[in-house]
C-alpha cells in the first residue's frame, strides 16, 4: 500500500497550519453520477502521512502521524502544532508509525495506543499502551506497555490502523504478511493474526472470538489481504476497504467472524484457483473496481457536517495511486453499491479523519498535507 520514503515529502520539518483556496478536483466521472468536491487546505510539512485521528469529541484537536515515526499534536482552533513524539521505527517500504487510537474517555484517562513497526532486526508489528502525562496538545507522551505483537514476515502488507468500536473494545487491522499471493495462506488461516480484523480488551482482559475454539482469540474477522483503514458506519456495522493485489480493490463490511475471501478470492473474483473458485459462506464486498480506474484503495469515513452537502451521510474513500475520491451510499448488508464520484486530487492518499462535528479531513502521504473536504 503505502511506498518507500523516496520521493516523499520527508524532506519537510516542520509540520504547520496551511491556508489559501480550496482545490477543487478534476471533473471526470460519469455527469449523472457525480458530487463534485474540493479540499481546503488545513496542515502541510508534516512528512509522510499515514494517519489523523481527533481526540473523542474534539473538533480541533487531533493527531498527525507520519511513517517516519512523528507524532505531531495538532489543535487547529490555536493554530498549536508541535511535534510530541518520535517513536523509532522500520519505515522501509509499508513499514512504520501506522496508527493511533484514542480511548473514548481520553480526556479523563489519558490513555491512547499506538500501532507501528519498531527498529530493530526483526520485522514486527506492535500495539503499544501510552499515557499522555498532561493537556494535550501540551504534555509527555509516555510509553506504558506493549498489548500486542506478531512477527512479520515481509515489509509489505502491514495493515497497522487500530481504532475503538462501539463496543469499547479496540480493533486492529494487519495484512496477509506480504510478498505477493499469500504465499503464506495467512488471509485462510485462523491460527494466525495475519490477514485478519483483530478484537482486543485495552484493559487486557481474554476475550472470545466470534469463530470459537478454531480460532485465535483475538481474530474477529478473517480472509483479507491489506485491510487498509476501516471505520464505522452510523448504525454501527465496520467498513474496511481491502487494498487488492493485480486486478481488483475492494469495500466491505466487514462482519463478525466473516470470511472475506482472501486468498481464495480478489475482491468478488476468483485467485486461487482463478476459476471456479467456491465461493460458499464468504462475504460479498459493498463495491471493487479495477486497476483501470486504480491501484491502492484508501478506506475512509462517513462524514455528516453540513459543508459536505449531499456527500454527508456517505461513506467518502479514495484511491492511493491516482488521487480518486469517490463516496457511496451503504447499502443494506448483503447488497451492492454504486459510488458517485467526487473528484480526483493529487496521487498520495493515505488516509481519511473524522472530527466530533462530522467534518472530512485527508492525508496525503506524497506531499505531507492535511486538507478538509467540502461539496464544491
Amino acid at each position: 500500500m503505502i511506498p518507500p520514503l523516496a520521493g516523499c515529502a520527508e524532506a519537510a520539518e516542520v509540520c504547520r497550519v496551511a491556508s489559501g483556496p480550496a482545490l477543487p478536483g478534476d471533473a471526470g466521472g460519469p455527469a449523472d453520477a457525480r458530487i463534485p468536491g474540493a479540499i481546503v487546505p488545513v496542515l502541510t510539512g508534516c512528512g509522510p502521512i499515514t494517519e489523523i485521528q481527533f481526540l473523542p469529541g474534539s473538533d480541533t484537536r487531533a493527531a498527525v502521524l507520519a511513517k517516519d515515526g512523528r507524532l505531531w499534536a495538532v489543535d487547529l482552533g490555536s493554530g498549536s502544532v508541535r511535534l510530541a513524539l518520535e517513536v523509532p521505527v522500520e519505515s522501509r517500504v509499508e513499514m512504520g508509525l501506522l496508527g493511533i487510537a484514542f480511548h473514548p474517555d481520553f480526556a479523563r484517562n489519558h490513555r491512547f495506543w499506538l500501532s507501528y513497526n519498531p527498529a530493530g532486526d526483526r520485522l514486527r508489528s506492535r500495539i503499544e499502551e501510552w499515557s499522555w502525562d498532561g493537556v494535550f496538545p501540551a504534555g509527555t507522551p509516555r510509553a506504558v506497555r506493549e498489548r500486542f505483537g506478531l512477527d512479520q514476515p515481509w515489509a509489505n502488507h502491514n495493515g497497522g490502523q487500530i481504532a475503538f468500536g462501539p463496543d469499547g473494545m479496540l480493533y486492529a487491522a494487519f495484512g496477509d504478511g506480504g510478498a505477493l499471493g499469500d504465499p503464506r495462506k495467512s488471509g485462510q488461516n485462523l491460527r494466525t493474526a495475519l490477514g485478519k480484523i483483530n478484537r482486543l480488551d485495552p484493559d487486557g482482559a481474554p476475550l472470545e472470538n466470534p469463530l470459537g475454539e478454531r480460532a485465535l482469540p483475538e481474530i474477529w474477522a478473517y480472509g483479507l489481504r491489506n485491510p487498509w483503514k476501516f471505520t464505522w458506519a452510523p448504525d454501527g456495522r465496520m467498513v474496511a476497504a481491502d487494498v487488492g493485489e493485480s486486478a481488483w480493490e475492494e469495500v466491505t463490511f466487514v462482519e463478525p467472524g466473516g470470511n472475506h475471501g482472501w486468498n481464495v478470492r480478489e475482491g468478488a473474483a476468483c485467485f486461487a484457483p482463478p476459476t471456479g473458485c467456491s465461493r460458499e459462506g464468504m462475504v460479498e464486498p459493498i463495491w471493487t473496481y479495477g486497476h483501470d480506474l486504480g491501484v491502492s484503495v484508501t478506506g475512509g469515513v462517513v462524514g455528516s457536517h453540513p459543508e459536505l452537502g449531499p456527500l454527508a451521510g456517505r461513506y467518502v474513500f479514495g484511491d492511493f495511486g491516482t488521487g480518486r475520491i469517490w463516496a457511496i451510499a451503504l447499502p443494506e448488508s448483503g447488497a451492492t453499491a454504486e459510488p458517485v464520484w467526487v473528484g480526483r486530487f493529487p496521487g498520495g492518499i493515505a488516509t481519511f479523519g473524522r472530527d466530533a462535528s462530522g467534518r472530512v479531513y485527508v492525508g496525503n502521504l506524497r506531499e505531507g498535507t492535511v486538507g478538509r473536504l467540502i461539496a464544491e
